[in-house]
């Protein structure tokens, strides 16, 4: 499989000869990137619908369809169709077919940054380390100025990916100092953007440099309008070191920012957290719960259980504070104001 701007992508799962194409031709027909999709989908779900064991035939059928699509090329769609092929594959960690579908992208749209930049993310999560390399160096080629937020983000996970594979002090060095650039860039083109403030974040988490992250943390807050992502990572810190005010405040923040059509954090989870912060404080300054408290900590409960329900990690801890504020407190859970809580607890 080749690619312009001599990107040579190799898949041992993805055949492509010129026997295959003529003894398969008469059977060949094209259709849209976008129908090809759907048919996709379909059989994910069918693999995904077996609990420890594929569905060999939907397998077979999934494999066939990126391969032929590879193979005669003749699909109708834009950079974005194949763009959005990939993702949904990639949902179900089919990593090497949405390499293969990106391939077939790149043929095309060989200086798409969206395409480039996904294939560096999806290709070292299926052993095309080598590939990935060469996907590199071809989007640092191309200026900035045309880069999407993708273009940014996942340049900077596959540095910090490489850092992973080194143990080389002076080779960490050159790395983090790439991603600053990189990161530094990001902000100035799309100064709107939460995202290089939690690349930066996780920068320092990952080179144990805890009192940075705190800092540009703070900085996402004073300069990003919406930073659900930065607010959630804060109060998880906060809490950790018995910060519980802050963290209250924190959470308070990523409520609202989550709010936003396409929400990057789980609500669920910032209203686990905010029930146990309020339990946390109280307990911390040693004192009675007040009603509206209670109320408060047992609507977030709720909220959260909306989206955790059947998930023991979570539904044991709020069972278990429930049933003690319930007890210290001798405020029942209102069955129809928290539905969710009540039938936890009952």
């Amino acid at each position: 499989m080749k690619i312009k701007e001599d990107i040579i992508i190799e898949s041992r799962d993805i055949e492509s000869d010129e026997n295959k194409k003529n003894t398969a031709g008469k059977n060949h027909y094209s259709m849209p990137l976008s129908r090809m999709r759907a048919v996709a989908q379909g059989l994910l779900e069918r693999i995904e619908s077996i609990n420890d064991e594929d569905d060999e035939e939907a397998r077979e059928k999934l494999n066939k369809l990126v391969e032929e699509m590879f193979d005669y090329d003749d699909c109708s769609g834009d950079a974005n169709s194949f763009h959005n092929f990939a993702v949904e594959l990639a949902r179900s960690e089919e990593f090497r077919l949405a390499c293969a579908v990106l391939d077939c992208g790149l043929r095309r749209f060989p200086k798409n940054v969206d395409l480039l930049a996904d294939y560096l993310q999806y290709s070292v999560q299926c052993g095309l380390g080598e590939e990935a390399k060469k996907v590199y160096k071809a989007l640092k080629k191309i200026p900035s100025k045309r880069y999407t937020w993708r273009g940014f983000a996942f340049q900077v996970e596959y540095i910090r990916y490489l850092m992973d594979l080194t143990d080389s002090e002076k080779q960490m060095t050159e790395y983090e100092n790439e991603i600053k650039k990189i990161i530094s860039d990001f902000k100035s083109k799309m100064p709107h953007l939460e995202e290089p403030y939690c690349l930066e974040a996780e920068l320092y988490d990952f080179l144990n440099m805890e009192q940075e992250q705190i800092a540009i943390l703070q900085e996402a807050f004073e300069k990003i309008r919406v930073c659900p992502r930065c607010s959630l990572r804060y109060a998880d810190m906060m809490l950790e070191i018995g910060e519980y005010e802050e963290a209250c405040r924190a959470l308070e923040r990523g409520k609202r920012d989550a709010t936003q059509p396409q929400a990057s954090v789980s609500e669920g989870y910032i209203y686990y957290l905010s029930g146990l912060c309020t339990i946390a404080l109280v307990s911390k300054e040693k004192r009675d719960y007040k009603n509206e408290e209670v109320e408060s900590i047992y609507s977030d409960f709720n909220l959260a259980l909306k989206e955790f329900k059947g998930n023991l990690s979570y539904t044991s801890v709020i069972k278990s504070k429930t049933n003690v504020l319930v007890s210290k407190t001798n405020i029942d859970v209102d069955d129809e104001k928290y539905e969710e809580l009540a039938n936890l607890i009952a």
